[in-house]
């Protein structure tokens, strides 16, 4: 019969050495252990492992569970954090209700297909919802036209015009060169002279490079990526998972 402390050293050397798992380290269970002794441990670990080959799942079953949870966990400190930069900042559009009591984050590049596809979910749960607050973070990563897309919308709300901006350039298809997003500006009014000046001013250029920044922070690595209440969303979702998040997050608030 093995003893209990064998098996201890047993367990702790196969899951810790396979699977890097946070226990008992190497070092500590072998100290106390001969060059024979460590030798038959290491043979014990292979007759384990041979004979109970699930062994090997749970392991990783549980590595998973666990770096999922150090991830979310992580995320949960990384909105804390990040708060004021995510909710409040200055030049970061806000439509809907202003005063909402949710908030729906998006960030979104005007070059993305999947944000293009989300775009009339999201719309339709701003209308319907009038006590939700819609914070849109231009993040543009998809190449240069998306950084002047984003700047150029950022540049019309210099102008008031942030939001007819915004929904132009979702609802155009194709490429967005410098003359087509021209074009569009001059369609819904825009002072395009004054808006190529705004778009090259240093206080757009660091509006985005705050949400690059903030981005990072958060691990959001693609568009779109919606935040609401204490959750990162990552990827397209439809209207109805949109509307049971917004009100998952409501109950809680209450």
């Amino acid at each position: 019969m093995r003893s209990l402390q064998t098996i201890k050293i047993i367990t702790s050397l196969a899951i810790g050495l396979l699977f890097s798992l946070p226990m008992l380290s190497t070092a500590q269970a072998t100290e106390s252990l001969s060059e024979g002794e460590k030798e038959q441990v290491i043979e014990l670990i292979r007759e384990t492992l041979t004979k109970n080959p699930e062994i090997i799942m749970e392991a990783l079953d549980t590595l998973r569970k666990r770096r999922e949870q150090a991830e979310a966990l992580q995320k949960k400190m990384a909105l804390t954090e990040n708060k004021s930069a995510i909710f409040n900042d200055p030049l970061t559009p806000v439509a809907g209700n202003p005063e909402g009591d949710v908030s729906l984050v998006e960030f979104f590049d005007y070059n993305c297909g999947y944000c293009k596809r989300v775009f009339p979910a999201v719309m339709e749960l701003v209308k319907k919802d009038k006590e939700l607050r819609y914070v849109i973070k231009e993040y543009p990563i998809l190449g240069d036209s998306s950084v002047y897309a984003a700047k150029a919308a950022l540049a019309a709300k210099m102008q008031d015009k942030y939001f007819e901006m915004h929904v132009s350039l979702m609802q155009s298809r194709g490429g967005l060169s410098k003359d087509k997003i021209m074009a569009i500006a001059q369609q819904i009014g825009l002072d395009t002279g004054k808006l190529e000046k705004d778009i090259e001013s240093d206080e757009i250029k660091q509006a985005l490079q705050r949400n690059f920044i903030l981005g990072q922070s958060l691990g959001i690595s693609g568009t779109p990526a919606f935040i609401i209440g204490d959750e990162i969303i990552p990827g397209a979702i439809g209207l109805d998972q949109l509307e049971a998040k917004v009100e998952g997050a409501r109950k809680n608030n209450e």
